[in-house]
């Protein structure tokens, strides 16, 4: 995992791109420690990295403690469902994470995913972007994201 290394040795500042990278579910969980408490990163783009469910968790544990990310794009990982609640848990129980944008697109997130994504936002004050466009929660998942969007 040459990428840990490099990021180690130069530095997590500012933008960190493993786009297209090879990180998988291990180097998600080393990148999720890396970042945990991390004051000086403020994007995180993981799109097609093949995280799968399991590294959208290590997201998701990252997150419970990060305050500075704003921005995390981890579309086109297969997290599932599992992920996907695995990060609407963070979302919702970090009262001082500062993401903004949340992007899940072509994840395979059904409408149960999309309901607890959905739920999360009634605790959440930071998020203003969730991208879950492309997940194929059809209309019942779609019903949910707009009950909690329009307060119903």
């Amino acid at each position: 995992m040459g990428w840990v290394e490099n990021l180690k040795r130069f530095g997590l500042q500012g933008t960190v791109d493993l786009n297209s990278e090879r990180v998988g579910p291990i180097g998600a969980g080393q990148l999720g420690k890396l970042l945990a408490h991390n004051t000086t990163v403020h994007t995180l783009d993981l799109r097609e990295t093949i995280l799968g469910p399991e590294g959208a968790t290590h997201m998701a544990r990252m997150l419970l403690t990060n305050s500075t990310l704003v921005t995390l794009d981890l579309a086109s990982n297969a997290i599932e469902d599992q992920g996907a609640t695995a990060l609407a848990h963070a979302v919702r129980d970090n009262p001082r994470l500062a993401l903004v944008k949340l992007e899940l697109q072509r994840n395979g997130i059904s409408s149960e995913g999309a309901r607890e994504l959905a739920e999360s936002l009634r605790y959440n004050t930071s998020l203003q972007y969730l991208g879950l466009a492309f997940n194929g929660f059809g209309d019942v998942g779609a019903r949910h994201v707009a009950e909690v969007l329009g307060g119903g």
